[in-house]
């Protein structure tokens, strides 16, 4: 080996060593980050009208409404007296840092929903997503809070409560890309007493 090959090698392996060096100093974008709530609640039938389609319902602390049932719902007439009507309301948020350009995304709105077959029980669901890619301008770590901009360019802080939305607004810099996404659903369902 000559003396010009060793210093190339030599140098070779001191940029690699720079360029590792460097790679480890480079934060890496956190990892996606999700919160999802669920609530809920169950009343029991405690009245029908079905020729006006009301139904009144007793809470799960006893106070009672009667509601109008729209035509829409189906199969109405399957519902007794006794029967428990259970309403679940989601809610669900989820972020991660992508390459997209906010530029090129007008944000996804996404609106679905389904009711009960005829002859089935009562029953229908509705649901909303929404999309969208903000540019990070920054974030408090102290505060816990995160200054953005959306497509349309205004700017906006959020306060961040959840600990696992915190520690993935910690893991942001000034400039990254993030995705975020919002999802709401309310579901109704009727099932016979037990």
């Amino acid at each position: 080996m000559t003396m010009r090959t060793g210093m190339r090698i030599e140098l070779l392996t001191a940029l690699i060593a720079i360029g590792v060096g460097l790679g480890a100093c480079a934060t890496a974008p956190p990892e996606p980050a999700e919160v999802v709530d669920v609530e809920e609640v169950t009343a029991t039938v405690t009245a029908i009208d079905p020729a006006k389609r009301l139904v009144t319902l007793r809470g799960p602390e006893g106070n009672e409404a009667t509601f109008e049932v729209s035509p829409e719902v189906r199969n109405l007439s399957q519902v007794e007296v006794g029967d428990l009507l259970t309403v679940s309301y989601y809610t669900g948020l989820a972020a991660e840092v992508t390459e997209a350009d906010p530029a090129d995304d007008d944000g996804v709105i996404e609106i679905g929903g389904g009711r009960a077959a005829p002859g089935e029980r009562p029953a229908g669901a509705i649901g909303t997503n929404v999309s969208a890619i903000v540019t990070i301008e920054a974030v408090d770590k102290k505060l816990n809070t995160v200054t953005f901009r959306g497509a349309d360019g205004l700017v906006r802080v959020i306060d961040v409560r959840r600990p696992e939305m915190q520690e993935f607004i910690h893991g942001l810099k000034k400039g990254d890309k993030v995705r975020v996404t919002y999802t709401e659903a309310l579901a109704v369902e009727v099932r016979p007493a037990s």
